[in-house]
C-alpha cells in the first residue's frame, strides 16, 4: 500500500526510484480514486519520462521529477498547463527575484532563454487530471540529441534543494489555482501574457501536419495560441510547437 506523508493541502507519495512519475499517479488515480484528494508522486530518480509531442524526458541526477494527481471538477483541462507553468516561473522567482525568466507557449519555462523544465498534462481515471512536471535542478541534458536550448537553477547559482523547490511550488500552483477558480480563465491568460515571451513577434509554429508562421498575437482566453497570418487572418492554434523564436535580449518583466 501506497505511503502517503502530507504536505500543505496535498499527499505526498515519494519513491527513490520509478519508471516514470506519470505512470504512478496513473496507477494512484485507479487505486485511490475514493479519496480524491490532491496527491503529488516524487522521484529521486525517473527512468522513462517523457515529455510532449512523444519525447523523452532525460532524467539527470540531482533534478527534480514529479507528478500532480487531482480532481478535474470543472477545470478546464487547458487551464492546467498555464497554471503549472505560471507556478514554475513563481517558483523560480521567488528563489531568485532578479533571474530573467520567461514562459514559452504553451508551458516551457525559460531561465536565461534555456528550457528549464518540461510541462505533460495527461487524463488519469475518474476524472482526474495529472500533471507531469520536471526541472533541471543541479543538471541540464546537452548534446545532439536535445532539440533546444537547455539550462539548470545550478548553472545560473540558484541554490535550492528538491525539498524547497516542492513546498514553493505547491504554494504557488494553490495560489494560481484559487485566481482560476475566482476570476476565471482569463485572469490566468493575463498572467501568463504578462510573461509570455514573443508576443507581437513572428513566429513559426509546427503542427500535426504542416508548419504555418506568422506574427504571435497572445493567447484567447482559453489558452490557444493566436497567429496572424500573412493576410492578417487570425489563426487559433490548441497543440503546436514554436520552433524559432527571435532571440532573447534584455531583461523582460523584471517585477515579480
Amino acid at each position: 500500500m501506497t505511503e502517503f506523508i502530507p504536505i500543505g493541502k496535498w499527499l505526498r507519495a515519494d519513491f527513490d526510484t520509478l519508471e516514470s512519475t506519470n505512470d504512478e499517479a496513473a496507477r494512484l488515480s485507479n487505486a485511490e480514486s475514493a479519496f480524491q484528494q490532491n496527491i503529488i508522486v516524487t522521484a529521486h530518480r525517473q527512468l522513462k519520462g517523457r515529455g510532449r509531442r512523444g519525447r523523452s524526458w532525460i532524467g539527470l541526477k540531482g533534478n527534480l521529477f514529479m507528478s500532480l494527481l487531482m480532481p478535474m471538477a470543472d477545470i478546464a483541462i487547458g487551464a492546467f498547463s498555464l497554471i503549472s507553468a505560471i507556478a514554475l516561473l513563481k517558483t523560480i522567482k521567488q528563489l531568485s527575484p532578479k533571474s530573467q525568466v520567461l514562459l514559452k507557449w504553451p508551458n516551457d519555462v525559460l531561465l536565461y532563454g534555456g528550457k528549464v523544465s518540461g510541462i505533460l498534462v495527461e487524463s488519469g481515471a475518474n476524472n482526474q487530471v495529472i500533471i507531469g512536471i520536471g526541472v533541471n535542478i543541479a543538471a541540464a541534458p546537452k548534446g545532439a540529441d536535445v532539440p533546444y536550448k537547455t539550462t539548470c537553477l545550478k548553472e545560473h547559482n540558484i541554490d535550492c534543494s528538491r525539498e524547497e523547490f516542492i513546498s514553493l511550488y505547491l504554494n504557488h500552483f494553490d495560489e494560481m489555482l484559487a485566481v482560476y477558480k475566482s476570476f476565471g480563465m482569463s485572469k490566468i491568460v493575463e498572467i501568463w501574457q504578462y510573461y509570455g515571451y514573443g508576443i507581437g513577434q513572428k513566429i513559426s509554429v509546427r503542427l500535426p501536419q504542416k508548419e504555418i508562421t506568422g506574427i504571435f498575437k497572445g493567447l484567447a482566453n482559453d489558452g490557444t495560441l493566436l497567429l496572424q497570418d500573412d493576410k492578417e487572418k487570425i489563426i487559433n492554434i490548441g497543440a503546436g510547437e514554436i520552433l524559432n523564436m527571435p532571440e532573447i535580449k534584455g531583461i523582460y518583466n523584471e517585477q515579480v
